[in-house]
């Protein structure tokens, strides 16, 4: 995690209780990990769109990228830090879910084929 607050994808981001009344307590999520919502704002649609060329739904819900929503604070704790993803057991490897995550905030879990593939995380399976 970077020594600065700068905004994007490749850090560390904390989502608090403060702007997700969700959570029972903090989040610490990756710059990609996404939560699920409603709606997008056209700020958001737009970055989205500039980035990945299309928007992405799981479970009928748009995914917002943690460093793209207004919300998620970059997380000010410079250096490594040991993360978790998890993906959930299906025959269909490129699906991913919708999970209630720190007591009632959704967000999206990662696919098996990402996960496997495109990573570069030490899987335990």
């Amino acid at each position: 995690n970077p020594d600065n607050a700068d905004r994007g994808p490749n850090r560390l981001f904390k989502l608090s209780p403060k702007n997700y009344p969700e959570l029972n307590e903090d989040l610490i999520v990756t710059g990609c990990h996404s939560i699920l919502v409603d709606k997008l704002e056209p700020e958001q649609k737009a970055m989205h769109l500039q980035l990945m060329k299309n928007l992405y739904m799981t479970t009928g819900k748009f995914r917002l990228m943690a460093f793209i929503d207004e919300k998620a604070e970059p997380y000010l704790s410079p250096g490594d830090h040991e993360i978790w993803h998890f993906a959930l057991e299906n025959e269909e490897v490129v699906c991913n879910y919708g999970v209630y995550a720190n007591g009632g905030l959704l967000v999206e879990t990662a696919s098996i084929k990402n996960m496997r593939e495109r990573s570069g995380l030490v899987l335990i399976e």
